[in-house]
């Protein structure tokens, strides 16, 4: 590379948030691919996590040198290299940058079966298999919904009406994937980039691949670029049910109201469900529900233990055993019990679901700044 630096500075800006990954000269290369290294300069005019008026980021500009006609051409560049998104607001046209790892997310899809798009994908699988083991945050980035007929059974779910479910009044919004999909704007669908970035490593995987749904603004972005498609309501509702039949897990973004995205993952290839199986909580947060289990009408076919996605459940030569601390609360078990043996129930003690995407990201910040100061005070 003919002068690295910002290259570097994006990558560093990245691990700042991820922890530094193997791959990350791969990565720089794969940008190289896509950008000029001076476009980056008016990529770090953009406030990150915020989106910056047309008009503001013109006179930005113009203090660094650009003229109106450059950077119209770098920021259209950057758009369709999906390194920034674009959006119309009540004050005009405003762009919001990309994190290194979601521009990653979208050449794994644009770029599928090139070179850059194995690089993209090698450098996003490493970052999100390692970071979990080295975020300084807490705060989960996603938060798993239940299997919606877990929670709302009707005539298809194979669960007797005397169960203990939940209270209509207990389930939210918030808890119903379909109400969720419901309450967007714009619905658009892609194809799931954990398992494109698995196949161009050879490890190919046999479930639905039309998974990974995104919203709003974000949606009118990638629909623009090709990368996904728009849905109407009823395909989507049934996408999500196909899903839930399949066995896949819901992931929203963890927060309320008007999100970006829903992926529905499998826990062979979904880094996020990985690690959770492993133990750890920072990156995806429980469903506000758990699996209660009536041990007398269990006939112990184990059904349960094959469809759990993070082993929660095994089999132990008798009945099943759970391991609450492993739960997601995904309810996949309860439709897979053909005795009725599992139910749900709202949790003593249900997360924390942020109210807006600013509250999530100043959360995320603080713990970054905290957990940076405290492995520095540490040595680490």
């Amino acid at each position: 590379m003919s002068n690295p630096s910002l290259y570097e500075k994006l990558v560093k800006k990245s691990a700042m948030m991820f922890g530094s990954v193997p791959g990350e000269e791969q990565a720089m290369w794969a940008v190289e691919q896509c950008l000029p290294e001076n476009d980056l300069r008016i990529y770090f005019l953009i406030p990150f996590g915020k989106t910056i008026t047309l008009d503001k980021l013109r006179r930005r500009a113009r203090r660094i040198g650009f003229s109106d006609t450059e950077l119209d051409v770098t920021l259209e560049r950057m758009f369709r290299e999906a390194f920034v998104m674009r959006h119309q607001t009540a004050e005009g046209l405003a762009y919001e940058s990309c994190p290194l790892s979601m521009a990653a997310e979208q050449q794994v899809r644009m770029k599928k079966g090139t070179p850059v798009g194995k690089a993209f994908g090698d450098y996003w699988l490493s970052l999100a298999s390692i970071s979990a083991y080295k975020l300084p945050t807490k705060t989960p980035y996603f938060r798993v919904m239940a299997a919606e007929p877990a929670i709302r059974p009707g005539e298809k779910v194979k669960i007797e009406i005397h169960h203990e479910l939940p209270e209509q009044s207990q389930i939210l919004p918030l808890d119903v994937v379909s109400e969720l999909v419901k309450s967007q704007k714009l619905i658009g669908v892609a194809e799931c980039y954990c398992r494109l970035s698995s196949d161009m490593q050879g490890d190919h995987c046999e479930k639905p691949r039309e998974t990974c749904f995104v919203f709003n603004e974000f949606a009118a972005s990638t629909i623009e670029l090709g990368i996904a498609r728009r849905l109407e309501l009823d395909e989507a509702l049934l996408i999500l049910q196909e899903c839930e039949q399949a066995g896949l897990v819901h992931n929203a973004d963890n927060f309320q109201g008007q999100i970006r995205g829903l992926c529905s993952c499998c826990a062979c290839h979904c880094p996020g469900m990985k690690a959770a199986a492993k133990g750890l909580k920072n990156v995806e947060a429980v469903s506000r529900y758990r699996v209660v289990f009536d041990p007398e009408k269990c006939l112990q076919d184990y059904a349960c233990v094959q469809i759990c996605p993070v082993k929660a459940i095994s089999e132990d030569g008798g009945l099943p055993f759970r391991d609450e601390g492993l739960c997601l609360g995904c309810g996949l078990c309860v439709g897979a019990c053909p005795e009725g043996t599992l139910h749900m129930a709202v949790r003593d003690k249900a997360p924390r679901v942020p109210e807006t995407p600013q509250a999530l990201q100043n959360a995320l910040m603080r713990e970054v700044v905290v957990g940076m100061v405290w492995n520095k005070v540490r040595g680490k």
